[in-house]
């Protein structure tokens, strides 16, 4: 649900595509429009995900 989040508030505007006709994976897509991250939440997880450290 997290990466669905994050996707979602990625500057470019970006969409994820679920891809699946599973119940339980379409609810967590759906339910990651309810999640709320804040700019450096966001961030936190972009550094994590091993990419360089934006100035």
């Amino acid at each position: 649900m997290i990466v669905y989040a994050w996707i979602m508030y990625h500057p470019v505007g970006a969409m994820p595509l679920v891809g699946s006709s599973k119940l339980d994976r379409l609810d967590l897509a759906i339910r990651a429009l309810d999640v709320k991250l804040e700019h450096y939440e966001w961030y936190q997880i972009y550094v994590a995900s091993g990419q360089q450290v934006l100035r």
